[in-house]
């Protein structure tokens, strides 16, 4: 069963970019060793991408694709 997360309940866009700017900042002073593990990473966030982009086309496709069970429309904002 889907878990229906409020609005409420979601961080900002504002908020998001200072976290990466917060952890961006930390980085930044990190050895190349230590960067290297972020840099490790990568796959992780190429499969987001390309998970987002298959969802974006999917929607796109077929909008209905975006309803919930209920047959309410699935939304992040508002």
């Amino acid at each position: 069963m889907a878990t229906v997360i409020s609005n409420e309940e979601l961080p900002s866009l504002a908020a998001l970019l200072d976290d990466i700017d917060a952890w961006q900042s930390i980085i930044a002073n990190w050895n190349d060793q230590q960067r290297s593990m972020i840099e490790a990473l990568s796959p992780i966030d190429a499969l987001h991408h390309e998970t987002f982009a298959r969802l974006i086309r999917a929607i796109k496709a077929k909008p209905a694709a975006a309803l919930l069970p209920d047959g309410s429309l699935w939304r992040l904002s508002q």
